[in-house]
């Protein structure tokens, strides 16, 4: 998934010139039905409105932020990363054990760690990378 949301940064021209792009894989039925009942456990928690809990049909796993992209370099982009990734196997991930971010005692982001095929994952993650050289602003 190449996930993408207009620039709306006046300094850097029209507002649909670019969009703000990263490149993420999306969770299965089974592990963002773990994880929403995880939210929901964690939200019952604390005071309502202290938290910005992202909305379920975000939530992913980010391979690759690659900020401002040109619109019209994103089916370019997206040929390019499915070139990349044909014919590499699944890597089969489970959900990990969660923790916060700068810490779990004062998070100010909250995330869920990955277990099984790390190695594939790591190589997709790799694939990606060199897929999206020259796409983007963000190093």
């Amino acid at each position: 998934m190449i996930t993408t949301a207009p620039d709306t940064t006046a300094a850097r021209g029209p507002a649909d010139a670019h969009v703000r792009a990263i490149v993420a894989l999306l969770p299965g039925a089974e592990a963002a039905a773990v994880t929403r009942q995880l939210v929901r456990s964690l939200a019952a928690r604390v005071p309502p409105g202290s938290v910005r809990w992202t909305r379920p049909e975000q939530l992913h796993l980010t391979l690759r932020f690659l900020g401002q992209v040109p619109r019209a370099a994103i089916p370019a982009l997206a040929d390019r990363l499915t070139r990349a990734l044909r014919g590499l196997p699944a890597c089969d991930l489970a959900l990990g054990t969660p923790g916060g971010f700068p810490s779990v005692q004062a998070p100010r982001v909250l995330w869920i760690g990955l277990t099984g095929h790390l190695d594939g994952l790591h190589r997709i993650e790799r694939e990606v990378a060199a897929a999206c050289a020259g796409f983007g602003d963000a190093p």
